[in-house]
């Protein structure tokens, strides 16, 4: 059976933090955190999505990643399963294996001209 691979561009909209479990006598570290995907519709709608790193990934999203910037997002879907006084539940999760952040465009600093202003006719270069 195959895996339900994910690709989006989406923006960070809820950071956990990076925390270390003890797996199999080692430690590893565990990032939980939430994204935002706008619909491509009519409807002015925006769909949220828990995502779950590990390892390096963790430890980067982490120290990169801050709520409100743009990531493209690699990883596969799962469905989590739990049981809530009685009742058994689902919920989607992306569990990431590679992202890409966006980076703003750099900010234009103000061209300055040349001659800073000064006209040449001022200056007299013939003693």
């Amino acid at each position: 059976m195959a895996e339900l691979q994910v690709m989006g561009l989406v923006r960070v909209a809820k950071m956990g933090e990076v925390e270390a479990v003890k797996h199999n006598g080692g430690v590893l570290f565990r990032l939980e955190f939430s994204v935002a995907c706008d619909r491509l519709s009519k409807e002015k709608k925006t769909d949220f999505f828990n995502c779950v790193a590990f390892g390096r990934n963790a430890e980067n999203f982490g120290n990169i990643m801050k709520v409100g910037e743009q990531v493209v997002i690699y990883g596969r879907a799962q469905i989590d399963e739990w049981e809530k006084d009685g009742v058994k539940r689902t919920a989607p999760k992306i569990v990431l294996s590679q992202f890409d952040k966006i980076w703003p465009p750099k900010q234009q600093e103000p061209s300055v001209p040349a001659n800073d202003g000064i006209q040449e006719s001022n200056f007299n270069f013939n003693g």
